[in-house]
């Protein structure tokens, strides 16, 4: 592995997650976020099934504890190269990657993949995921660069880069609208040292999550950017909804209801909470496919712009769509979920571009008949 830059934050972060107990299910039950944690995984196990096919050969990038390793075991996966920068995590996820019951070939070891050029593998990849950590790497350009440099090295033409990063427009207008520099409610925090000047790289604030972050520094990431530069190093954005999107959009599938509750997102009640679904809202997903072609059309925008009332008007919102505020259920949109019980239409009307194609080149399906 070749080193390219030094880490300023990298050792408080590395040292942060190092010093994170591993809780066990019965501690994780009693969590006062449980259900968020539980959604944050439904989006993630969503993203494998969907953009992950079975035989797929996997870069898990900054995998923590290996949180997501049950999820590609169900996927039955070829094989999973996992790295990240806390050596404890890494122990930790080895331990849990011993106990799967369908093992895959793997190789989990501890390197900082925002400084870091990873040896290449053997042959390329299908899949690299990253959950929930990219927003690290925008303490400057040049991590930036280093993890999309080992991004597309692993990643095959027309191979799928997904993952899971914090929605730095949502924050950015949450604390413009605070009175200090600070926002949130019981469950979370996001505190800055100011609040109006921000840049594209290296704007940072300190994150608190209840059972999860204790004050750990975070960079804003300005998506449009994270676009560009991915543009550079070939990959084109397919997918980017921010949490509560995703919910409205993939909750229209039988499959995905199914997994919805078996995950247990909702509590006994049926109920989530309004507080758990804000903290949700400062999330997105999104999805890069590689191709070998340029394309000229990638979006852009200045920093931290918003469109006005009228053009948010104009854009197309899905059926049952909340931006006023959560509705019911203290925070979980119902009427989707509702449907749960009529396993026919609108199961069977897949959005275009709802799969990823299987070869390389290739359209997506065309959407079902009704």
């Amino acid at each position: 592995m070749k080193r390219v830059n030094e880490n300023s934050e990298v050792e408080h972060i590395a040292e942060h997650y190092n010093k994170r107990p591993e809780i066990g299910i019965y501690g994780r039950e009693k969590s006062r976020i449980i259900r968020l944690k539980n959604y944050n995984n439904w989006v993630k196990a969503v993203l494998i099934n969907e953009f992950a096919r079975p035989g797929d050969h996997v870069l898990d990038m900054c995998c923590g504890k290996g949180g997501d390793f049950g999820k590609w075991s169900k996927r039955r996966i070829a094989s999973l190269t996992g790295a990240d920068v806390a050596e404890v995590s890494i122990s930790q996820a080895k331990e849990r990657y011993n106990n799967l019951r369908y093992k895959y070939p793997a190789n989990i070891f501890a390197a900082d993949c925002f400084t870091t050029i990873l040896d290449p593998p053997a042959h390329l990849y299908t899949t690299v995921s990253a959950q929930f950590a990219l927003h690290y790497s925008f303490e400057s350009e040049e991590k930036v660069r280093t993890m999309f440099k080992n991004v597309t090295n692993y990643l095959r033409p027309n191979g799928v880069f997904f993952g899971t990063i914090t929605n730095g427009s949502r924050i950015v207008k949450n604390i413009r609208n605070s009175e200090n520099n600070s926002f949130g409610n019981s469950l979370y925090s996001i505190t800055f040292q100011d609040k109006e000047n921000f840049n594209l790289f290296g704007s940072k604030y300190y994150f608190k999550l209840e059972d999860a972050i204790d004050d750990c520094p975070e960079y804003l990431v300005h998506f449009p950017t994270f676009i560009n530069i991915a543009k550079e190093y070939g990959l084109r954005l397919i997918l980017q909804k921010d949490f509560h999107e995703f919910y409205n959009y993939y909750i229209q599938y039988k499959s995905n209801i199914d997994l919805f509750n078996r995950m247990k997102v909702l509590d006994n009640d049926g109920s989530f909470s309004k507080e758990e679904w804000e903290v949700a809202g400062i999330y997105l997903a999104f999805v890069f496919r590689k191709e070998s072609d340029n394309d000229d059309d990638t979006p852009t925008s200045p920093p931290y712009s918003y469109p006005s009332q009228q053009q948010q008007q104009q854009q197309h919102c899905p059926p049952n769509q909340y931006r006023g505020g959560p509705q019911r259920n203290y925070g979980m949109p119902p009427n989707r979920y509702q449907q749960q019980q009529h396993y026919g239409r609108p199961y069977g009307n897949y959005p275009q571009n709802y799969r990823r194609p299987f070869t390389g080149g290739g359209a997506p399906p065309p959407p079902r008949a009704n």
